[in-house]
């Protein structure tokens, strides 16, 4: 192996990539710190959220729901059910990282957010967990960082910036997924599949139960029609 393919696969090449991930996630860090901060929350509490939790939308909604005065189970259970989508990210990840030791992978399987499995997923087999591993932290440090500057300097910027704060993030899981698409007709029909089915159960379910079970329905389907095809051609 030469010296850049060697390269490509270290988690310092992770770290690198992994950089328009952690500016990325920039805005919505500060959202949070400042909603943390707004919500009573000590800066110890914030900064910890985002040490153990690691995830967005999670920490979003938990921060919603100590608001509203929620109990801890319907807090878990909550956050739980946002994330339940990491179970297949993770069995998708191992099949491409399986040959790697279980401490690096436990420490991938924490570190991937939507957006680091998206990069790894675009890379498939031509990348390693140290790879891997290189993306979230490069990821982890930034939203840790970023989520303690929300919560002391987040109430001085304008009301206009505040807001677009929220979108940053799925702005930045389009781009990193696009290209995906454009390759893989698997992940094409992944998405739209996911996509018809969150509109259709968004008539009757709120977004937090909605996109989870759409999630989790489309990718179900397609693994299935993709097995039952594969099959059926080997025995042709």
């Amino acid at each position: 192996m030469s010296n850049t393919a060697a390269l490509d696969h270290s988690w310092n090449s992770g770290l690198i990539q992994g950089l328009p991930i952690a500016a990325g996630y920039i805005p919505v860090a500060l959202g949070f710190g400042l909603l943390g901060a707004n919500s009573g929350l000590s800066i110890f509490e914030t900064a910890l959220m985002s040490i153990i939790i690691f995830s967005g939308a999670a920490q979003y909604m938990a921060i919603g729901l100590i608001t509203a005065g929620a109990g801890l189970y319907s807090i878990w259970i909550s956050t739980f059910l946002i994330n339940i989508r990491h179970l297949l990210m993770s069995a998708s990840v191992k099949q491409i990282l399986f040959s790697a030791s279980k401490w690096k992978q436990g420490v991938l399987a924490f570190g991937l957010t939507d957006e680091v499995f998206a990069l790894i997923s675009a890379k498939r087999k031509k990348t390693t967990v140290n790879f891997g591993i290189g993306i979230f932290l490069a990821a982890y440090i930034s939203w840790i960082i970023f989520s303690c500057a929300g919560y002391y300097f987040g109430a001085f910027f304008p009301g206009f910036l505040q807001i677009s704060m929220d979108f940053a993030l799925y702005a930045l899981f389009a781009a990193l997924l696009f290209p995906a698409i454009l390759k893989y007709r698997m992940a094409l029909y992944t998405a739209g599949l996911s996509a018809a089915v969150n509109t259709f159960l968004g008539l009757w379910l709120s977004p937090g139960w909605a996109i989870p079970a759409a999630m989790t329905a489309s990718v179900i389907i397609v693994v299935y029609v993709s097995s039952f095809q594969h099959k059926k051609e080997s025995q042709s």
